[in-house]
């Protein structure tokens, strides 16, 4: 009995960290931002002009903001921004993004089609003009995630007032940007810890093991 509830508990606390394994970026060097994980690919996640015409349909857009998130599926990775909600009065901005990674990335999709970027060097600068009542955006794919170094900089003509980071660990939240940048990368940090939130029917099944081991040490 003792050793089927010792494998039982390995076997759930095992389960535990592998729900909780997503891929996390360092953004500002301030926090870290959990991929979401998709059942589709970032383009078909994106969903250009299929309700909408020109514009995303995620369900994640929102009034007059850039959202951004990181997206993963079949092992890649890559981030999404979404500029604007579908009933917006219009704006324009550029966005030049540094990729200093040792595998370099790439825009895999621009919203819309026409709006593609300069290089120069290790910098795409890229340049999105939206009407009323439509969106824009963009995904970027990382060349490597587990070597991500990358700066995006941000100048805003109008229709956007906030930034904000989409953050899947558990649960999900939003986190607010502040400043003309934003940096991503995955430097170790000490001061930066991860911790996924387990499955509620683990933690009950969990703690049930460690009360039949409690009842059966008490019995010895």
């Amino acid at each position: 009995m003792k050793k089927y509830v010792t494998y039982l508990t390995t076997a759930l606390l095992l389960s535990v960290c592998a729900f909780s394994s997503n891929a996390a970026l360092i953004v500002n060097n301030s926090f870290l931002a959990n991929d979401l994980e998709l059942t589709e690919s970032f383009e078909d996640f994106y969903d250009y002009g299929n309700l909408f015409k020109a514009s995303s349909n995620t369900g994640f857009e929102l009034n007059n903001t850039l959202v951004l998130m990181i997206v993963s599926f079949d092992g890649d990775f890559g981030l999404v921004g979404l500029m604007d909600k579908l009933d917006s009065t219009g704006g324009g901005m550029t966005i030049a993004l540094t990729d200093d990674s040792t595998t370099q990335g790439a825009f895999t999709l621009y919203d819309d089609p026409k709006e593609t970027g300069t290089t120069s060097g290790n910098t795409i600068t890229s340049k999105w003009n939206w009407g009323e009542g439509f969106t824009d955006g963009f995904v970027y794919t990382f060349g490597d995630i587990t070597d991500v170094d990358v700066t995006l900089d941000f100048t805003i003509k109008s229709g956007i007032s906030d930034i904000v980071f989409y953050d899947f660990d558990g649960s999900t939240q939003l986190i607010n940007v502040t400043g003309p940048n934003l940096s991503l990368s995955n430097a170790v940090d000490p001061t930066l810890v991860s911790v996924s939130t387990p499955n509620s029917m683990l933690i009950t099944i969990l703690a049930l093991s460690l009360l039949l081991m409690r009842k059966f040490k008490t019995k010895s």
